[in-house]
């Protein structure tokens, strides 16, 4: 964990803004300014929340794995006395903020995904990089971008590479785990920060980053329009959320098929498993934001794992052209891509 993003954190436990997370280390990381192993506890509600081999842990209560906070404890004993945590009970009241089914249920999905699942099909691949590299034009180096439901990381690293200091967080620790781990073997652990917790409730402070991130992320979870508000709470005045999601086309029926027939990778999703415009409008109602949004893809994945990265890359790029000057065409695409603006 980059410990200059500390400021940026919020504490999950009791949610005050005024909050500060003070950092204990116990051991350091070869990476400058990187903390190993500790912890950072509120000077307020004194909730603990451990910094194990890189990977900070900001779940709230409700999502807490106790078995490995306890381990955790047990294996710095010495470090947690000479703080004053006593007790394995500090620290661990919280107030309720719902039930988290749906988190466990999508924990429990992701946590056996791998990048090989369908990150390094041909569709997957030429889609992502021609999706990023429209938005890479507004995001800019030395900026701060936050990448919800980040997973293993594709997406963060594309923008570390390019000189943009990337904060993701995911559900799946097992996934968090891959992206540090991804991290400093590509030589981008002075660039990242990796944690867990809930994309319903980012433990983010007000107005913290210039950008954030949600490719494929929102039909997961529960509540996606609190997702929604919660983003455009920790983005500055200017900041943009860019996302990407299942469009709610008229196709839809026809690719659904096709992918019962040939299936090419697993959905697990949430209560919205397609996104539309009007739902973007209606999450954001009432904010002070502009929504830009459009389709994408036209074809099926298939096709494009077929004839590989490169041809597939000019084929979307090309058939997205094609739609978007037909009327009827061009919010049939099977993905939504959008751009929401805090003014």
């Amino acid at each position: 964990m980059l410990s200059s993003i500390r400021s940026k954190l919020q504490c999950p436990t009791c949610w005050r803004q005024d909050a500060e997370l003070v950092l204990h280390v116990f051991r350091a990381s070869e990476t400058a300014g990187a903390v190993r192993d500790g912890l950072l506890v509120c000077d307020i509600c004194a909730a603990w929340y451990s910094i194990d081999d890189h990977l900070l842990d900001l779940e709230p209560p409700g999502l807490r794995d106790q078995s490995g906070r306890a381990a955790f404890r047990s294996r710095f004993k010495p470090e947690f006395e000479k703080i004053g945590l006593t007790g394995f009970a500090h620290g661990e009241a919280a107030a309720d903020i719902g039930n988290f089914e749906a988190q466990w249920k999508q924990r429990q999905h992701f946590d056996a995904f791998t990048e090989s699942d369908w990150g390094l099909q041909p569709f997957w691949q030429a889609l992502t990089e021609m999706t990023l590299s429209r938005w890479s034009e507004c995001i800019r180096p030395g900026s701060h971008l936050l990448d919800v439901g980040c997973a293993h990381g594709r997406c963060s690293f594309y923008w570390a590479r390019r000189g943009v200091i990337v904060t993701g967080f995911d559900v799946s620790r097992n996934l968090i785990r891959q992206a540090i781990q991804t991290a400093q073997a590509a030589g981008l652990a002075d660039r990242t920060t990796f944690f867990v917790a809930d994309g319903r409730h980012p433990p983010l402070k007000n107005e913290s980053f210039d950008y954030a991130l949600t490719y494929g992320v929102l039909h997961h979870l529960p509540e996606p329009g609190a997702a929604c508000r919660e983003i455009q709470r920790v983005l500055v005045k200017g900041g943009t959320h860019f996302g990407s999601e299942n469009n709610q086309s008229l196709f839809r029926g026809a690719f659904d098929a096709l992918m019962k027939l040939a299936p090419l990778w697993h959905e697990e999703a949430g209560e919205q498993p397609l996104i539309s415009r009007a739902m973007l409008r209606a999450w954001t109602d009432g904010l002070p934001v502009h929504i830009e949004a459009r389709t994408t893809v036209y074809i099926p994945p298939h096709l494009c794992n077929w004839l590989g990265k490169r041809v597939s890359y000019r084929l979307l790029h090309a058939t997205d052209q094609f739609a978007a000057s037909i009327p009827f065409l061009r919010n049939q695409g099977g993905l939504l891509t959008f751009e929401i603006k805090k003014i």
